[in-house]
């Protein structure tokens, strides 16, 4: 920067990256500092959203594929892929810490119980069967008749970087009811629950046993097994 003596015309310009302050000296423009990249004040909320991120990351890269297929088959959205949709999911779940990995169902199962109130459900999962299977359970909700897709559905909207207004999306799961009574069979890579409900088609997924109210994504529809 150059030191001149008397009063300077000192003006300003407004650029992509800030405002420049400049002057002209015998006719040549010079600017008195150039805008600096922005800097992140690295706060302790900004450290606790990167650090969800990083968990978010980790989680949703140590599930299986299978489990990205299963959401993409299961459910649809007008705006989502299904790696958004997975990424949604892992993001609550993965808000205190980084879950086991999401257990890979090759069947699912329904039977009905009780004079036809209640049902038991089995997902038969694929082994060797890890030992943190014991942190998952079973969620379940009815179907609707012909019902083959979990739409998602809009919940809202946000506003964009350039004023745009982004709709928002939610999977339609909040009338879940969590097991009666549940448990695993490892040897056989069982894991069964009992609801008390009446269904005549039930849409069922794996759940964290700490985690009964967050959706996993991957849901499978189920008819009584007769």
């Amino acid at each position: 920067m150059a030191v001149l003596s008397g009063n300077l015309d000192i003006r300003t310009v407004q650029t992509l990256r800030g405002v420049v302050d400049f002057y002209y000296d015998h006719g040549q423009l010079i600017a008195r500092a150039w805008p600096r990249p922005p800097r992140q004040p690295h706060s302790e909320a900004q450290q606790m959203h990167w650090r969800h991120l990083a968990r978010m990351r980790k989680w949703t890269y140590r599930n299986p594929p299978e489990w990205k297929e299963q959401i993409a088959r299961c459910s649809v959205s007008p705006t989502q892929s299904a790696d958004d949709r997975a990424r949604w999911c892992a993001w609550r779940l993965t808000e205190d810490g980084i879950p086991p990995r999401i257990p890979i169902v090759d069947k699912a199962v329904m039977i009905p119980i009780d004079n036809g109130n209640a049902f038991r459900i089995e997902l038969h999962v694929r082994r060797p069967v890890e030992t943190d299977f014991f942190a998952w359970t079973i969620c379940a909700m009815s179907s609707r008749p012909g019902e083959t897709t979990l739409r998602w559905y809009q919940v809202g909207e946000e506003p964009g970087r350039f004023g745009q207004r982004r709709p928002l999306f939610a999977p339609p799961v909040k009338s879940a009811i969590a097991p009666h009574v549940f448990g695993s069979i490892p040897g056989m890579g069982i894991l069964w629950a009992t609801f008390s409900a009446d269904y005549e088609a039930a849409w069922v997924w794996p759940a964290l046993i700490n985690q009964l109210d967050k959706f996993t994504g991957a849901a499978y529809r189920v008819t009584p097994q007769i």
